[in-house]
């Protein structure tokens, strides 16, 4: 065979296989987003939408907690980056995460696409505001999470990331069941929770000014030992923390991967 025609079958073997990937990723649920979708759960549980550029579209807080807490407060056109911080830094302020604790977890969950760049942004920015911030945590990501496992695989979902979202929606609206939902693509999903987002989710500027109250005395109350730890927080005590923090993650993160709504209740009660 002469080497052109070797060149030319062996491009078209490639386009095929690379053909055959993206059909294998497809039918597993996978797909281009417009939207990105983080579900965080400190106690207050909230979920963002973001656009493609990592922009917030809309905030949801999906319990009482979380409405109180983030109520008149802007996270709508932040980089997504940024609003995280921004919720993680109003748990610490209200006691929701303890700043001189050893059980601090922020559950995970992210759908965005093809690649994990998304994904590990998020966990970053709470892996650096643990540190940045000399605070005991972990991260419970929800495809770590052997329940998730166990349910995705009952209820023969493609992926746990699916789950979580038609989770979330039946946390909304019963206007669908969960089989109806698990025959959706994720992409399609997303829209549906736009929509919910859009048509069900506090309007958190325009509130009553009795609203605040809640969280402003969780922070007051909370005050104290907050600005005691802040004060504490130099180049120094950095390093030393350092090592302790990675420590603390190996030792801890396996037992909220077991069943982290089981655990959740169990340090929110």
């Amino acid at each position: 065979m002469k080497k052109s025609h070797q060149f030319i079958v062996i491009g078209i073997t490639i386009l095929f296989a690379v053909i055959a990937g993206v059909c294998v990723i497809f039918y597993n649920g996978s797909r281009m987003l417009n939207s990105h979708y983080v579900r965080l759960e400190v106690n207050p549980k909230v979920e963002f939408l973001t656009n493609s550029d990592n922009i917030v579209d809309s905030v949801y807080p999906v319990n009482q907690d979380a409405y109180d807490l983030i109520i008149g407060e802007q996270f709508v056109g932040l980089p997504i980056s940024e609003a995280v911080t921004k919720f993680l830094t109003l748990c610490a302020k209200a006691g929701y995460i303890a700043v001189d604790g050893k059980d601090n977890a922020v559950g995970l969950a992210v759908s965005s696409g093809f690649t994990q760049k998304f994904e590990n942004e998020i966990y970053t920015t709470i892996n650096n505001y643990y540190k940045d911030n000399l605070i005991l945590g972990v991260i419970a990501e929800a495809d770590s999470d052997l329940a998730n496992f166990k349910e995705k695989k009952e209820k023969n979902v493609t992926s746990i990331e699916k789950l979580v979202i038609i989770k979330s929606i039946l946390e909304k609206t019963d206007n669908y069941t969960f089989d109806q939902l698990n025959g959706y693509k994720e992409s399609d999903l997303i829209d549906i929770l736009e929509d919910l987002h859009q048509a069900y989710a506090p309007n958190l500027a325009n509130y009553p000014s009795t609203a605040v109250y809640v969280r402003e005395n969780r922070i007051a109350a909370n005050k104290e030992k907050y600005d005691k730890h802040m004060a504490a927080i130099n180049k120094d005590t950095k390093r030393e923390f350092a090592s302790e923090f990675e420590k603390h993650k190996k030792q801890n993160t396996s037992k909220y991967e077991q069943d982290y709504n089981a655990k959740y209740s169990e340090y929110s009660d």
